[in-house]
């Protein structure tokens, strides 16, 4: 069975960036806008559209927790979620509804 050559896997690891910008590889292919004082909320996230769909959301994200809970992060949450796509990867990571407004729904996820 082949593989995309855009798909996340042994050979192709994802790395967050000190500036959290995702990586595929030595290549920038997005990046998550971090707010808080422990960098322990998700602003936005943006992957370029040839990566999407193939686990890079993911599998930033749970490096952005991962990198919060060493800063003493107690928890990740997300501001406004307007896209179905990250919404589904944010539950998936067991991020759960703290707020539904009108303009959008707040996510956070205990460390």
């Amino acid at each position: 069975m082949s593989t995309d050559s855009n798909t996340p896997n042994a050979n192709s690891s994802i790395r967050l960036g000190s500036e959290f910008t995702i990586f595929h590889g030595d290549t920038p292919i997005g990046y998550i806008e971090p707010f808080g004082d422990r960098n322990h909320i998700i602003g936005h996230i943006e992957i370029m559209e040839e990566y999407r769909g193939s686990g890079y959301g993911k599998a930033a994200t749970e490096a952005f927790v991962q990198r919060a809970k060493a800063n003493g992060a107690v928890s990740v949450e997300t501001s406004v979620v307007i896209s179905p796509a990250f919404e589904h990867i944010a539950r998936e990571l067991g991020f759960t509804e703290t707020a539904h407004e009108e303009d959008g729904l707040y996510l956070s996820k205990s460390l």
